[in-house]
């Protein structure tokens, strides 16, 4: 796994950088893609292409989704959120 500074891809919400160190959300690199970034969000076969700054630039699904070469998984090393987070279970 591969980690990177927050400020990389700086159009991307701290929401979703912080799910993804989280754990809740997936990022990987793109091996067609280089620089370029997919955000798999759930086990429905969904994930976010995104740009060199974090834009989302296309969703894929389905049979498209199968197709992607997802590469390396990628985290945050640490995303200035702030917010104060509780974790009642």
């Amino acid at each position: 796994m591969r980690t990177i500074a927050s400020e990389s891809l700086p159009r991307l919400s701290n929401d979703v950088k912080e799910l993804v160190s989280d754990g809740v959300y997936a990022l990987f690199s793109l091996r067609q893609d280089v620089g370029k970034y997919a955000v798999v969000i759930s086990q429905d076969s969904t994930a976010f292409l995104l740009d060199r700054d974090g834009n989302v630039v296309r969703v894929v699904t389905g049979t498209e989704y199968s197709d992607l070469e997802l590469e390396e998984a990628v985290t945050f090393s640490r995303v200035k959120n702030n917010s104060i987070r509780i974790n009642a279970a």
